[in-house]
């Protein structure tokens, strides 16, 4: 989940999100609507955290035996990988949570829901649930601690438990109830039920005054309107973002995504995500640099930049952030597959989901066993997603074992999933 962080351009942009299907069609992105937030990027916010910084490690410097002070430079630290997707400042934050929990005795549900909240960004699902079960038995506020379960248990594929917790939070005019609403849609593959919930959630954010909640719902709200086809209303909620900051990573790379997928623009997708990589640092930026090179036929320029994803991620710091993106790449023969495969199989142990399978399923594949990927597919994920790139890994292991009638049903889906997927996954797509 992204982070939560002009009214007046905000307004002015929101009336114009109710579009018709032909609106949707006739579509272009305008670069004047945007051309202002290219040039911005988040140096006053890291400014205001690393004064906050420098403020609170002072303060632990004079008081070591503070254990609070930890859990302020903690929150700063995690501002400041926000800002940056730098992480140096997601470790740092872990480091300061674990002194302040050690130094506590272990105890506080406030401090295990943060420990738990750093370690879901990691993707450390299953430390983060042993974490979030001590906080309900603590009792503090334990309604934030039910929301974050509901959270881990989806993450790790246990639906009864996150349906068990999503009942126990249910509040039609709460901000945090809604957006889990909508997320429990999505997964279930009902996408207008999760737009409408995530609609429901922006006005609750209006109401609430507060734009970090305005910002996190439109760009939500945004990706949900990409993947049901209406680009115009995305790229209009990416707008509103940007609105509210001009330094909206996650909103410029959406604005580069329609810029590649439905425009074609290869140049003008990667003039926005060069605006951004300035200033945000995330391998996965340089990932999808390194897909619009491919499809401007640029090897040159791709191979620039999946080097530099493929040296970012060796960072042992990352764990298992990157596992999946990394699997992927062992189809095209830029990761080991005997490392996909191992790597596959600590996801399948670590997020036993569908998705993790599937995974495995395309991997065991490409290790030249397409009975077990069939059979992986059959016990773990046929019928449980429509995710596309679910359904590409499930369609690639169906084309395998010659089962033509699925398979011609998975591309029949797969085709009309193109802006979602991209021009050089569709090309994969065709040659099915």
């Amino acid at each position: 989940m992204k982070t939560l962080f002009n009214f007046l351009v905000l307004v002015s942009i929101l009336v114009l999100t109710s579009c018709s299907p032909s609106g949707q069609d006739k579509f272009q992105v305008n670069v004047n609507d945007f051309e202002m937030y290219l040039a911005e990027t988040s140096q006053e916010k890291l400014k205001e955290a690393e004064a906050n910084l420098a403020f609170w490690t002072s303060k632990l410097e004079e008081a070591p035996n503070q254990f609070p002070y930890h859990i302020k430079i903690a929150a700063v630290e995690t501002e400041r990988f926000d800002l940056t997707g730098t992480i140096t400042h997601l470790k740092s934050a872990e480091s300061h949570l674990m002194a302040a929990y050690e130094m506590s005795g272990r105890n506080g549900a406030a401090l295990q829901r943060s420990l738990a909240y750093n370690f879901i960004t990691q993707h450390r699902f299953q430390e983060a649930l042993a974490l979030l079960v001590l906080a309900e038995t603590d009792g503090e506020n334990t309604s934030a601690t039910e929301k974050m379960l509901f959270d881990v248990y989806l993450e790790l594929g246990k639906k009864s438990m996150a349906e068990k917790y999503l009942l126990k939070i249910r509040n039609e005019k709460d901000f945090d109830y809604l957006i889990r609403k909508a997320k429990w849609e999505d997964h279930n593959s009902n996408l207008p039920k999760a737009i409408m919930y995530m609609e429901l959630a922006l006005e609750e954010a209006h109401q609430s005054g507060y734009p970090e909640l305005q910002q996190w719902a439109h760009t939500n709200l945004a990706d949900f309107y990409g993947h049901d086809g209406r680009i115009a209303d995305a790229y209009k909620h990416y707008l509103a973002a940007l609105a509210i900051d001009s330094g909206d990573a996650y909103a410029k790379k959406g604005l580069a995504w329609i810029a590649y997928s439905h425009e074609k623009d290869p140049k003008l997708a990667m003039r926005i995500l060069d605006s951004v990589t300035k200033y945000y640092h995330a391998p996965d930026y340089d990932l999808l640099k390194a897909e619009i090179a491919s499809f401007d036929r640029d090897p040159q320029l791709e191979s620039k930049y999946l080097n530099a994803y493929l040296n970012d991620v060796e960072d042992a710091r990352y764990g298992v952030m990157y596992n999946t993106y990394n699997i992927s790449l062992s189809q095209d023969g830029f990761v080991d597959v005997a490392d996909a495969l191992q790597l596959a199989r600590q996801e399948v142990l670590n997020r036993p989901t569908p998705m993790s399978y599937s995974f495995l399923a395309l991997v065991e594949l490409e290790n030249g066993d397409p009975e077990k990927a069939l059979s992986i597919i059959r016990e773990n994920v046929a019928g449980q997603s429509t995710e596309p790139m679910l359904q590409y890994r499930m369609a690639e292991v169906y084309k395998a074992n010659a089962l033509s009638e699925p398979l011609a049903e998975i591309k029949s889906e797969l085709l009309g999933a193109s802006y979602e997927l991209g021009p050089v996954m569709m090309a994969k797509i065709r040659a099915l």
